[in-house]
């Protein structure tokens, strides 16, 4: 992310619950936002 600078991420299956859910696991986006800001 840091080196691409883009305008968005789609994280979308990134951040599910598992791999048959399409709910999305609230824990895996803190920590996808919390690493995206050290990044930064």
């Amino acid at each position: 992310v840091r080196i691409a600078n883009p305008w968005g991420v789609d994280v979308a299956s990134g951040v599910e619950k598992d791999t048959n859910s399409i709910e999305k696991d609230h824990e895996k986006i803190r920590q996808f936002i919390a690493n995206v800001k050290l990044s930064h």
